[in-house]
């Protein structure tokens, strides 16, 4: 099995990937150059840290925090578990929107307001106690998105051409199954983020035509993301006005 790479390993790899110097992104982005180089040579980053480095990456905190093998906090974390299983549904009436609609739908997810938790975050099941390393953080970025093994093989299907069964998620979570660059190329498409980072955060290489990205599956990352801290019935709400959408 491949040695678990530190979060300053594959943030330095990051950067490498986007000719970043460590003190351009000090001087850039605020943040303290010692502390960012102790964190580049292994040291436990904070978040305070960490969420600059989200802004200076144009990424998500939860999925810094996931990298950094930080917990995501409650009030950040996908509400619940009953809107996931929606997920695959309103992907799928999204992905017969033009773009026009599918930012219009983004928008009325977003505007919703926010509920309280349906239930209270229960402890983290065995099954999904990962061990440290790449495949548990591109696992945990799906559930970052509230979507979960199964929910994530539908969408990934109706995304991509790419079809994994339930179990094979969760190997990957595990450990126990190795993504190839291409399926990591998928999975770049549900998450929204650039294939090239991904690559240089697993320390593979990618064929070029991997990092473009797939215009078909445009603006559909950003309404997931505006979905994860739906309740089940706003998702619903979120669904039917995707319907309403396709008929203007």
């Amino acid at each position: 099995m491949v040695e678990p790479s530190s979060f300053g390993q594959m943030l330095m790899r990051l950067l490498d990937r986007r000719h970043v110097s460590a003190a351009g992104l000090s001087a850039e982005h605020g943040i303290s150059q010692s502390e960012l180089r102790l964190v580049l040579e292994g040291a436990a980053p904070d978040r305070e840290i960490l969420d600059l480095l989200a802004a200076a990456l144009g990424w998500h905190p939860e999925d810094i925090y996931v990298t950094a093998s930080l917990p995501v906090p409650d009030e950040m974390a996908p509400l619940d578990p009953a809107a996931g299983k929606l997920m695959y549904k309103l992907v799928d009436e999204a992905m017969r929107l033009s773009l026009t609609a599918r930012d219009e739908l983004r928008q009325f997810a977003q505007s919703l307001p926010q509920q309280p938790r349906p239930e209270s975050i229960s402890a983290t099941p065995e099954w999904k106690q990962y061990q440290r390393g790449f495949g548990a953080i591109m696992v945990k970025f799906l559930e970052n998105r509230n979507l979960d093994w199964r929910p994530a093989v539908y969408v990934l299907h109706r995304m991509t051409p790419l079809y994994l069964s339930a179990a094979t998620i969760g190997s990957i979570g595990h450990g126990r199954k190795q993504l190839t660059p291409d399926e990591l190329a998928e999975f770049s498409v549900v998450l929204g983020i650039a294939a090239g980072d991904l690559a240089a955060l697993a320390g593979i290489e990618l064929p070029a035509e991997s990092e473009r990205p797939d215009p078909s599956a445009a603006e559909i990352p950003g309404l997931i993301w505006a979905a994860r801290r739906l309740t089940a019935a706003q998702v619903l709400q979120v669904i039917e006005m995707a319907k309403s959408l396709q008929t203007e």
